[in-house]
């Protein structure tokens, strides 16, 4: 995210040119605090992102068995963790960050300890 040339000019998160800086509806940190955060075990990871496919969206049924889902949701949470799951840790928020109703929202951050990185997964069905 921090290689991409429309971040540049975004130095640090409550600095003048800020994140929330950009929105003028979170332009106190203070209104992030009021997220709920849910700690999730890395090892159970692969299921959620396995669930939430089965549920499709609201346009399109999945149309893959359960064990495949399962399969696809294992191999992709493993190429991120690289199967170094005691280096992760991974929250989960149901709530929209800035008072917007959305039909559904959920968002998975991973952070790898090991490696520094960052993950933001994020899965909403609304237009």
């Amino acid at each position: 995210m921090l290689k991409n040339k429309s971040l540049e000019k975004i130095s640090t998160i409550d600095g003048e040119c800020g994140f929330t800086y950009l929105d003028e509806h979170n332009d106190i940190l203070d209104k992030f605090s009021v997220n709920l955060f849910e700690e999730i075990n890395p090892l159970k990871l692969d299921g959620e992102i396995a669930d939430l496919a089965l549920q499709g969206s609201v346009y399109c049924r999945w149309e893959y068995s359960a064990s495949e889902t399962k399969e696809m949701a294992v191999e992709f949470i493993d190429i991120i963790t690289e199967r170094r799951y005691e280096d992760f840790r991974v929250y989960k928020s149901t709530m929209d960050w800035n008072g917007y109703i959305l039909g559904f929202f959920v968002a998975y951050f991973l952070f790898d300890e090991g490696k520094g990185e960052f993950w933001i997964l994020s899965k909403d069905d609304f237009d």
